[in-house]
């Protein structure tokens, strides 16, 4: 929207800018802004994408998303191969599933969550959710919110 606030469901043709126009339909530089540093990317701290094209290089991949040169490089340090050379590896099921459990290993210890402290289905996306989303400190909302938008979701686990 012009002013950056959410709009309503269909009111957002209405409310564009010339920002939004300048990277629709285009990913690629879409991630270059978004991931990349000033003074071609919005942040100033692009963490380690620094390079023209980094943000589109190290764009979301794996099965929780990581971003950024320094989360592919950290990542994969933790995982013994190289994800700056080759971050197009993350698209394998295999090893977006080994960093996907160091991600979350690092992230429970960081923010103090004990995995042993699952009690059902919800507490465990609860927690998942407090370790790897930007919901704050109650991502309860968000996935009720969820559930309600798709009642067949469910969880399963063997």
């Amino acid at each position: 929207s012009k002013t950056g606030i959410k709009v309503k469901k269909g009111l957002g043709k209405d409310n564009y800018n010339d920002l939004a126009v300048k990277y629709e339909h285009n990913p690629e530089k879409l991630a270059n802004f978004v991931y990349g540093q000033k003074p071609t990317g919005m942040r100033d701290d692009a963490y380690e994408n620094t390079q023209p094209g980094d943000g589109w290089k190290y764009r979301g991949r794996g099965f929780n998303q990581v971003t950024f040169k320094s989360g592919y490089r950290i990542l994969g340090k933790e995982i013994g191969m190289d994800l700056i050379t080759n971050p197009d590896a993350m698209n394998d099921p295999r090893v977006a599933a080994d960093v996907g459990i160091r991600f979350f290993k690092n992230r429970f210890k960081e923010k103090g969550l004990d995995l042993n402290k699952f009690t059902d289905v919800d507490s465990a996306l609860v927690m998942f959710a407090k370790a790897n989303a930007g919901w704050g400190s109650d991502p309860t909302s968000a996935i009720a919110a969820a559930r309600k938008k798709a009642p067949a979701f469910s969880v399963s686990y063997a």
